[in-house]
């Protein structure tokens, strides 16, 4: 009897000293003063695990690991005050004790680089995961004396978010070829390039660098179009020309491109613009004759003796499958509206002829059968060399 009595005061003693304690209350001091902490034995208790699902299907498989260090919160639902805060332990493990009978929530804080698995997965509610896309579990009961060891979180690895850009080049296109070839110098920096929506809501602004070189970058997915404001004294170089679409110029006469999509964590460097020293007020012109002759001029212009007639000009001004070559050299169509529209378009392509008529007035002229003013413009005089072959011809130099 002594020896009990003797237990029950050195316990008393401790007591005083040390503070004693519930083993099933809660250790923040949050929950200890909280009035629904139980000090009796109606207490319940909340608790279960954190756990990586490594394969995001919302449910605990064999083997996939705890998560340590992750923050759990137990609130009232009535008043949303919290009345506990937990941190999983090595193996992902919490557990809230000796609450009083209430409505709670629990909310759980994802680490870094982690989201929230699907929650509420099949009908086992001891491996599904709980949390909405918040972290937060929905409202439930806790009734006296009962242990509800089924709230539990997974968490998959997020996905990394990324942005688009695009943006590439403006140079200055010495042969207006549409072409960026060897040597052709980058153009000077501060020209203003716009992105637009294919609607017309402009996006974004910028200018090119020292290299010539721009880019709109932080972009979403989406369909763009991208205009350059042209410097005095030059024009858009032909657009779209060779096999290769990063060195071809993708502007059009009106200084922007067509519309273009660009996906979701896209990186485009294609979209090129050549600028042409403008021609002056027309007044050249070299014959058919001169261009069927002299194929060696044809260069400059982008156009080759192989293109299809009616491919170029987008009607039909020849029979199907007859090349500018073959139609400017065969004799029954000399002097005829096709002989007359591919000296044009040559003359108007090549960068030391100053022609009276642009590419699209051209081609419009062509296929509404207005021979006779793509005729005139063809004799007003060839600077090349070699002069007009027929027609009168000229020899001074055009200075641009």
């Amino acid at each position: 009897m002594r020896w009990h009595l003797r237990l029950m005061l050195l316990c008393t003693i401790a007591a005083f000293a040390a503070g004693c304690s519930n083993s099933d209350k809660p250790s923040d001091s949050s929950s200890i003063t909280n009035p629904n902490f139980a000090e009796d034995e109606c207490g319940g208790s909340i608790s279960d695990r954190v756990w990586y699902d490594t394969n995001c299907n919302g449910l605990q498989d064999a083997g996939e690991p705890g998560a340590p260090g992750v923050t759990v919160k137990l609130f009232l639902c009535a008043d949303d005050s919290q009345v506990g805060e937990r941190v999983t332990d090595a193996n992902g493990n919490y557990s809230f004790g000796g609450f009083l009978p209430n409505n709670y929530y629990v909310t759980f804080t994802a680490p870094a680089g982690y989201e929230f698995s699907p929650n509420l997965v099949g009908d086992n509610r001891l491996l599904d995961s709980d949390p909405d896309a918040s972290g937060k579990v929905a409202c439930f009961a806790l009734e006296c004396d009962k242990n509800i060891r089924s709230v539990d979180a997974g968490l998959c690895e997020g996905e990394e978010e990324c942005d688009s850009s695009v943006g590439d080049r403006v140079w200055f296109d010495v042969n207006c070829n549409g072409i960026q070839d060897k040597d052709e110098p980058n153009a000077p920096a501060g020209l203003t390039l716009t992105l637009y929506t294919c609607e017309g809501a402009k996006v974004d602004e910028t200018t090119t660098g020292a290299n010539g070189g721009y880019l709109f970058d932080g972009l979403e997915a989406g369909s763009y179009k991208i205009c350059l404001t042209v410097p005095e004294g030059y024009e858009i170089t032909l657009k779209d020309q060779g096999a290769n679409d990063g060195l071809d110029s993708d502007g059009g006469a009106n200084g922007c491109t067509d519309c273009f999509e660009l996906g979701e964590c896209t990186d485009r460097t294609d979209k090129d613009f050549g600028l042409c020293e403008k021609k002056g007020e027309g007044g050249e012109g070299c014959t058919p004759g001169f261009w069927r002759n002299h194929l060696i001029h044809w260069g400059p212009t982008g156009y080759t003796p192989d293109m299809i007639v009616n491919d170029v000009f987008g009607c039909e001004l020849v029979p199907a499958g007859v090349t500018l070559g073959q139609a400017i050299d065969a004799p029954q169509t000399y002097g005829a509206l096709v002989f007359h529209a591919i000296a044009a378009l040559l003359n108007e392509a090549h960068p030391d002829v100053d022609y009276d008529w642009s590419e699209s007035e051209i081609i419009t002229k062509a296929c509404a059968g207005d021979k006779d003013s793509l005729a005139d413009s063809n004799e007003d005089g060839c600077t090349l060399s070699g002069g007009n072959t027929t027609g009168g011809g000229g020899s001074s130099k055009r200075t641009k």
